[in-house]
C-alpha cells in the first residue's frame, strides 16, 4: 500500500544527506543517516508487527 508520508520523509533525508555531502559536512552527514536508518529500523519492525498479526498460525485451524 502506498505511504507518501513514508516517501517524503525518506526524500527529505536522502536531500540533507546530500546537502551536508555536498557542502563538505561529515558530521551532518552522518547524523542525518543515523537519524534516517533510526527512524527505518522502527517503521519497519512496526510495519513487521502489523504483518504477523494478519498471518494465521498452522494451529489456528
Amino acid at each position: 500500500m502506498p505511504q507518501p508520508e513514508l516517501r517524503r520523509r525518506g526524500r527529505n533525508y536522502q536531500i540533507e544527506l546530500l546537502d551536508a555531502l555536498r557542502v563538505g559536512d561529515p558530521d551532518r552527514a552522518r547524523l542525518v543517516m543515523s537519524e534516517h536508518m533510526c527512524e527505518a529500523e522502527r517503521l519497519m519492525v512496526e510495519r513487521e508487527a502489523v504483518i504477523e498479526n494478519r498471518f494465521f498460525r498452522a494451529e489456528d485451524f
